[in-house]
């Protein structure tokens, strides 16, 4: 059985951190601006925290 909570989704792009301004739900979709965390985006390496909480 799998639970699905609300959370508060951070990223770490490029050694920036974005974390959303409010709470996500299930199946909503969040647009990450990577283009402002980085001049590269190519390049970048990327850790989305919580992930296992998402699927």
């Amino acid at each position: 059985m799998k639970f699905y909570i609300d959370l508060y989704p951070s990223v770490l792009v490029g050694g920036n951190t974005w974390r959303s301004e409010s709470r996500i739900s299930r199946n909503e979709i969040v647009n990450i601006p990577i283009g402002e965390l980085v001049d590269t985006p190519n390049d970048a390496t990327c850790y989305l925290y919580g992930r296992e909480l998402i699927q």
